[in-house]
């Protein structure tokens, strides 16, 4: 059974507040916001492939608040064998990792049934757009 995390990332505003040098893009203010990795728990192994697929997208929304791009990461899915889902997620990097969804990912064996294959293409930047880790754009 997997346990409930919980994590608290205070970033600090350090300086002048009219200062842009730490804007991301997108962000409507310079005001940084309390971290909060409330991520909800599923007895993964008792889910169909859908229900395993919304448990994954849940997840990765629960623990996608940031400040900056620099809190995110891109997440990519394996897609080819568990068609439910997308190609990449992006996450806050201390709220999930490689390791969370290697665990999702271990639970969708059987899922690659009569499935769509994904194509993805590139590797996307994660940015942080009002406080949302996002994928970037995979065109270069």
């Amino acid at each position: 059974m997997r346990r409930w995390f919980w994590l608290l990332v205070v970033m600090g505003c350090g300086g002048d507040k009219t200062s842009d040098s730490g804007a991301t893009a997108g962000d409507d203010d310079d005001d940084d916001i309390v971290i909060e990795c409330n991520l909800p728990s599923y007895d993964l192994p008792t889910l169909s492939c859908d229900a395993l697929a919304g448990a994954w997208r849940d997840t990765v929304e629960a623990g996608n608040s940031c400040n900056t791009a620099a809190d995110c990461v891109v997440l990519r899915a394996p897609c080819e064998t568990w068609w439910q889902v997308s190609c990449f997620y992006a996450t806050n990097a201390s709220c999930l990792d490689q390791t969370d969804l290697a665990t999702f990912s271990a639970e969708s064996g059987g899922c690659n049934i009569d499935g769509d294959a994904c194509a993805c293409s590139g590797s996307p930047e994660p940015t942080c757009v009002d406080h949302e880790c996002a994928v970037g754009d995979t065109t270069r």
